[in-house]
C-alpha cells in the first residue's frame, strides 16, 4: 500500500545550481525532460547534493526520482538521517553498478524514520561532479500516524508505527498504556507508566495510569510517594513516612544518647544518638561509609565497611583509599603529598592539589612535568611547562626543563633556536632556515620547502617554488609561453628581452596572444581568407576545407587568375562572356545581371546547334549599341567596351592591400578608388547582381536612336 506523497512539505536545498535549473523545480510536478525551469542542475568540485527537511520525524516507505541525463546520476546514494551533515545519517541506497543508472528510480530499501533524505554524488578528486535531478517523490507518513492517507494515529506508540498496519515500531508504550501490537489498551488501576509495568500502592485502590498518582491520597503500608511505589527500605530517610506500621508489636528499638524514648513514635526524650545511629527515634544505623554521633563522618576505607560508631575499616589489611590515612581512614593526604598512603608528590605550578588523584587545585605544571597530578616527566622531545613544547634536534633527545639538545649537531630541518622548537619564519625552510622559496600565498612547509596548492610566484616553479622559469616561460608555475622572434622573455610577465617584436602567429606585450581567427603572420596584420573563415595564425595557411570562392594560395589571399573563377580558380569563365572575361567569385559575366546569366546558360544548353547563329545577332546588336551610345552624354549607362577594356588592362587582379574601382550602374562613374579589401569585396559581389544587361543596354541605345 503507498502511503501519501509527502514532497510539498519538503523544505529543499542543494550543491550550488545553474539559476536557470534551481531546486525547487524537483518537487513541481514537472518528471522531464531535463530542461531550464523543469529540472535541477548542479555542479560542484568534488560532491553534489540534493536534500529534503520534513517538517518533523516520517517513517519513508518508498523514494521515486526521476533524473535529467543517466550520466548527472551515475553513482547516487540516498541518505536516511536526522542530522545537518552532507552526508550524514543511514544510506540506504546506492548505485554500485557498470554502467550509468536508468533515468527514473524507484527505491524501496529506505524503509525508515527520519527528517531529512539527501540524494549524493561523490568523486575522487580533480573530477567534477555534475547532477541533475527532475523530480523526487517521497512516500510515506509522519511519525504517529499510518494509513493509504496517513489518515489514522498511533499516538500511543513511543516509538512510532508502520504506515501501513499502525504496528509499533517498538515494544514500548507511552505512559498509560500496554499492548502487544497497537499499544491499545489502558492501564489497570493498580499499574502505570510504559507498558503500564508500574504498580501503585495505593491505600484505596486506584490510580492515575500515566502518573501513578493514587485517585484517594495515602498509601498502603510499606511504601510512600506520589504514586504509592516506593518501599521504605528503597529510600532511608523516608521510612517514617508509616511510623506507626514500623513501631508495631514494638518491634523496634531507640538507640538513644540519653536513654529514654517514646514507647509509641520512638522519638527520643532528650534529642541526641549514641554513635552509629540516627532518626528521631534513633533506630537508623549509619548508612555504609559514614560512622561517629550523626553519621557526620567519612570512612575512606579500601574495601567498603568501617564500624558505625568508631570507624575502624572492616578490613583492616586493605588500608585506606587513596588520599586518605589513619585507622578510620578519616585523615586527609597534606599537600603536596596524595594517593596510596600519601606517598605520591604533585609538582603543580601553583603550589596545592588534591589529595586523592593529585589534581593540581590550579591547572598547570612546572617546568619538565606533566600530567593532572604534575607527576609524570616529559616523554623523549617534550619539554617546558605541562611539556607542551617539542624539541626538534638533529639527533632526538633533549633537557625536559628547558630543551636543550643532549646532542652538539643541530636541529632537525625547518627549525632554529636553542631548544630547535621555533619554525623557520614563513618563506624559509630547511636546515638553519637557510633556504628561501617563493610560493604565491609566501607559506612553504619549513622544513621540505613545498609549496602548497597555491603555486609558485610568477617566474617560479618546482616543488619549493625555487628554480626559475625556463627560456621563453613566464608567469605563474612557469605555464605561459613567449613568442619573442629573439628567443627570450621576462621570466616574471613575458616582455621579450629583445626589441626586434613578437614572432609570426602572435600579439601582446608578452607575445603570448595567437593573433585572432582570420589574421596570420607578423603582427597578425596579414588576412586569410578561407572558406570556414579560419587558418594557421602562424603560416596563414588554410585548413582543408580551402578557400572563399574567387581565392586560391596556402593563405588564400590570391585572386583567381584572369578568366578562372570558383572554389579553386578551376573553373573557365564561360565562352560567351566577352572575351572570356567574368566575375571571378561566381563566374558570372561582366555586366550582366543574375537572371541574364542563367537565361544566357539555359539557352546555350538548350540551343547549341544555333550557337553560330545567335553570335551573329549578338554581333550586331553590340555594333548597333556602340553606335547608339556615341550620342549619350557621359551621364548613361557604363559601355561594355569600356568594361572589356579595363578588365584587359587590370584583368580583375587585386591584392588584399589593393584597391577595386567600383562603377556606379546608373551614371558610368567611378565612384571609389580608395575602400578597403573587404569592403570592395562586398561591394564587388553586389554589383554583380546589379549591372544593366547588355541586351537592354542594347535596346535603350536604339529607342534613343530612333
Amino acid at each position: 500500500m503507498e502511503q501519501a506523497n509527502l514532497k510539498n512539505q519538503l523544505k529543499l536545498d542543494a550543491s550550488p545550481v545553474n539559476p536557470d535549473f534551481p531546486v525547487s523545480s524537483t518537487t513541481d510536478g514537472n518528471y522531464g525532460p531535463l530542461a531550464p525551469g523543469i529540472c535541477m542542475a548542479s555542479i560542484g568540485a568534488n560532491t553534489v547534493w540534493w536534500r529534503g527537511t520534513l517538517p518533523s520525524k516520517a517513517r519513508i516507505q518508498k523514494i521515486d526520482i526521476v533524473f535529467g541525463k543517466p550520466d548527472l546520476a551515475d553513482g547516487f546514494a540516498l541518505w536516511i538521517s536526522n542530522d545537518t551533515g552532507i552526508p550524514s545519517g543511514d544510506k540506504c541506497y546506492e548505485d554500485v553498478d557498470v554502467g550509468f543508472p536508468n533515468l527514473t528510480q524507484n527505491i524501496t530499501s529506505c524503509n525508515r524514520t527520519g527528517l531529512r533524505v539527501m540524494i549524493v554524488i561523490t568523486r575522487t578528486p580533480p573530477q567534477i561532479e555534475r547532477m541533475g535531478v527532475c523530480e523526487v517523490d517521497i512516500y510515506g507518513c509522519f511519525t504517529h500516524k499510518y494509513g493509504d492517507q496517513c489518515q489514522f494515529n498511533c499516538t500511543n506508540c513511543k516509538h512510532g508505527c508502520d504506515p501501513d498496519n499502525g504496528v509499533c515500531d517498538s515494544t514500548h508504550c507511552n505512559a498509560g498504556w500496554t499492548g502487544t501490537r497497537f499499544c491499545n489498551q489502558t492501564c489497570s488501576s493498580l499499574t502505570f507508566g510504559e507498558n503500564c509495568l508500574q504498580e501503585c500502592h495505593c491505600k484505596t485502590p486506584g490510580c492515575n495510569g500515566e502518573t501513578g498518582h493514587c485517585n484517594t491520597a495515602g498509601c498502603q503500608a510499606g511504601y510512600h510517594g506520589s504514586s504509592c511505589s516506593q518501599g521504605c527500605d528503597s529510600y532511608i530517610e523516608l521510612r517514617f513516612l508509616s511510623t506507626s506500621h514500623l513501631f508495631e508489636n514494638c518491634s523496634s528499638t531507640c538507640n538513644c544518647d540519653t536513654p529514654g524514648c517514646d514507647l509509641v513514635t520512638g522519638h527520643c526524650n532528650v534529642p541526641g544518638c549514641v554513635a552509629g545511629w540516627k532518626g528521631e527515634s534513633c533506630n537508623i544505623t549509619c548508612f555504609d561509609g559514614v560512622f561517629g554521633k550523626g553519621c557526620n563522618t567519612l570512612c575512606h576505607c579500601a574495601v567498603p565497611g568501617c564500624d558505625k560508631a568508631d570507624g575502624t575499616c572492616t578490613n583492616i589489611n586493605a588500608g585506606c583509599l587513596d588520599g586518605w590515612n589513619g585507622s578510620s581512614c578519616s585523615q586527609a593526604c597534606v599537600s603536596p603529598y596524595f594517593g596510596n598512603k600519601c606517598t605520591s608528590q604533585c609538582r603543580c605550578k601553583t603550589f596545592g592539589c588534591n589529595h586523592a588523584n593529585g589534581t593540581c587545585t590550579i591547572p598547570g605544571c612546572i617546568s619538565g612535568w606533566k600530567g593532572t597530578s604534575c607527576s609524570t616527566q616529559c616523554p623523549t622531545n617534550m619539554f617546558g611547562k605541562d611539556c607542551l613544547l617539542t624539541c626538534h634536534c638533529m639527533t632526538p633527545g633533549c633537557s625536559r626543563f628547558n630543551g636543550t639538545c643532549m646532542s652538539s649537531d643541530g636541529c632537525s630541518d625547518g627549525y632554529i633556536g636553542s631548544s630547535c622548537s621555533t619554525k623557520c619564519k614563513s618563506g624559509h625552510f630547511g636546515a638553519n632556515c637557510t633556504k628561501q622559496c617563493r610560493c604565491k600565498d609566501a607559506a612553504c612547509s619549513h622544513v621540505t620547502g613545498n609549496c602548497s596548492s597555491s603555486g609558485c610566484l610568477p617566474g617560479w616553479r618546482g616543488d619549493t617554488c625555487s628554480m626559475q622559469c625556463s627560456e621563453n616561460k613566464f608567469g605563474e608555475d612557469c605555464l605561459l609561453t613567449c613568442h619573442c622572434n629573439t628567443p627570450g622573455c621576462s621570466h616574471f610577465n613575458g616582455t621579450c628581452l629583445s626589441s626586434d617584436g613578437c614572432s609570426d602567429g602572435y600579439i601582446g606585450s608578452s607575445c603570448s596572444t595567437k593573433c585572432k581567427s582570420g589574421h596570420f603572420g607578423a603582427n597578425c596584420t596579414k588576412q586569410c581568407r578561407c572558406k570556414d573563415a579560419a587558418c594557421s595564425h602562424v603560416t596563414g595557411n588554410c585548413s582543408a576545407s580551402g578557400c572563399l570562392p574567387g581565392w586560391r594560395g596556402d593563405t588564400c589571399s590570391e585572386q583567381c587568375q584572369a578568366r578562372y573563377h570558383g572554389a579553386h580558380c578551376d573553373k573557365i569563365c564561360p565562352h560567351d562572356c566577352n572575351d572570356n572575361f567574368c566575375i571571378q567569385i561566381n563566374g558570372y559575366c561582366a555586366g550582366l545581371t543574375d537572371t541574364d546569366n542563367i537565361n544566357t546558360a539555359a539557352v546555350g544548353i538548350g540551343v547549341g546547334c544555333g550557337m553560330l547563329i545567335l553570335v551573329l545577332v549578338i554581333l550586331v546588336i553590340v555594333q548597333t549599341r556602340r553606335l547608339a551610345m556615341k550620342h549619350r552624354d557621359n551621364k548613361g549607362p557604363i559601355q561594355m567596351s569600356d568594361i572589356l577594356q579595363h578588365a584587359k588592362r587590370h584583368e580583375l587582379k587585386a591584392d588584399i592591400d589593393g584597391l577595386y574601382e567600383v562603377v556606379d550602374t546608373k551614371n558610368g562613374r567611378q565612384i571609389s578608388k580608395s575602400a578597403t579589401a573587404d569592403e570592395n569585396y562586398e561591394k564587388l559581389d553586389s554589383l554583380t547582381r546589379t549591372v544593366p544587361n547588355v541586351y537592354d543596354t542594347v535596346g535603350i541605345a536604339v529607342d534613343a536612336g530612333s
